[in-house]
């Protein structure tokens, strides 16, 4: 388990730099107009972005994993329940990213319509949703500072990754990659106890 823990750092520190080069690789000319997504996703340059964030999921997933694992005896019933939205929130967007590679190629041959439109119906909601559970890594970055078992900015990285849907901005998912990959860097090593903490608990009531 030790083991675990110790290279799921590392984990979110690789997943969240494949993230962000995939994201920023698919943000690189040439633009295709917001009508064109069929032409686009039938590119090798799009078939790796999506490659390498279809890669990263599994990484962050041990990289929340072993997040959680380090601060866990403080992080109580909200922090598990934001590490378990967290977890829904990966499984989602491995879902896009999945369907990124593996369908929408073949949908953009045979019903290209299908992409280059709004996508309505149970197909925008399950869009929507995977883009809006980002906000989980809010929860959890607020979790991770309130427990004060690793380094502050590992928390503040996590609340940077969860504001990221809320930002009127494109590119975001290349600052999400970015922000996790620093969460699991700064949580590499503990946070340093306190004077307070390091005082026994019996000279403390003294």
């Amino acid at each position: 388990m030790d083991l675990f823990v110790r290279t799921g750092s590392w984990a979110a520190i690789a997943g969240g730099a494949l993230l962000a080069g995939g994201a920023f690789i698919n943000v690189l000319p040439p633009d295709y107009a917001s009508n064109e997504f069929s032409r686009e996703v039938t590119t090798g340059t799009f078939a790796l972005t999506a490659t390498l964030r279809l890669l990263s999921i599994p990484l962050l997933t041990w990289g929340i994993l072993a997040i959680y694992a380090r601060q866990a005896d403080r992080l109580h019933v909200f922090g598990l329940v934001a590490v378990v939205l967290t977890l829904t929130s990966l499984l989602l967007n491995g879902s896009v990213v999945f369907a990124d590679l593996f369908i929408t190629p073949s949908i953009a041959h045979q019903a290209p319509a299908i992409l280059d439109g709004n996508p309505g119906g149970r197909l925008g909601v399950g869009f929507l949703l995977a883009w809006v559970s980002n906000l989980s890594f809010l929860l959890l970055g607020i979790a991770t500072l309130r427990a004060k078992a690793l380094s502050r900015w590992s928390g503040w990285a996590l609340v940077i990754v969860g504001l990221c849907p809320a930002l009127p901005l494109s590119g975001t998912e290349t600052i999400i990659g970015l922000g996790l990959a620093a969460a699991g860097f700064a949580a590499l090593k503990p946070r340093p106890a306190t004077a307070a903490e390091t005082i026994p608990a019996s000279l403390i009531r003294s």
